[in-house]
């Protein structure tokens, strides 16, 4: 699963617009956007994401998001 997917799926699981999602976040909605479309977040916009989502990922060989 790629990492758009996560961010998109857990954002509808917990009843957020996009718009929602990035006001708790302070990241700007065509940025979440973007990210669920595929496009890869710099580690700062994506650690907040994460907590505004209360969700951690683990990358790596095990992880889900080969």
């Amino acid at each position: 699963m790629n990492l758009g997917k996560i961010i998109r799926e857990e954002r509808k699981k917990q009843g957020l617009s996009v718009y929602k999602l990035s006001k708790k976040c302070g990241v700007t909605d065509r940025a979440i956007a973007n990210y669920e479309k595929g496009r890869i977040p710099k580690l700062e916009q994506l650690n907040k994401i994460l907590k505004a989502l209360c969700i951690t990922i683990k990358i790596g060989k095990d992880s889900d998001l080969d």
